[in-house]
């Protein structure tokens, strides 16, 4: 004689805002549970348990965190305005400035990223002359 329990007799498988995706029927954990149907943000359709290989409804809840600094304020060393916001950036191969307001700084990535523009077409002008150059001797 074979005895079957009632769902509502089953133990409670906590299956609710779980780290991996957890079967509701018997409790297997799936691990890599961001892999599946990773382009999709909440509503993620059925599952197949790899256990039970019974199907479930599977919901991704997103939890959305953020950072704040404060920001620098001082005088720019470009126009003397003071007390306003000043930011400093190093980049490669621009932007490299410090101590300017955001207009300022602003202006001045424009400026770098135009030098930079010219040096690269100057590189380019003489790297194609001294091909030609090789070419005709």
């Amino acid at each position: 004689m074979s005895y079957h329990m009632a769902d509502d007799d089953l133990p409670e498988i906590d299956c609710d805002g779980t780290e991996e995706i957890v079967c509701p029927f018997c409790g297997y954990v799936h691990g890599d549970s961001w892999k599946f149907r990773s382009n999709q943000q909440e509503d993620l359709g059925l599952y197949d348990c790899a256990n039970c290989e019974k199907e479930f409804y599977v919901n991704r809840e997103v939890r959305v965190t953020y950072s704040t600094m404060k920001a620098e304020y001082g005088t720019c060393k470009h126009c003397n305005e003071t007390d306003v916001v000043i930011e400093s950036k190093k980049g490669y191969p621009f932007p490299n400035y410090s101590g300017l307001c955001l207009a300022c700084g602003k202006k001045e990535e424009d400026k770098q990223f135009e030098e930079h523009c010219a040096t690269l077409e100057a590189e380019y002008i003489i790297s194609k002359a001294e091909e030609q150059l090789k070419c005709s001797q």
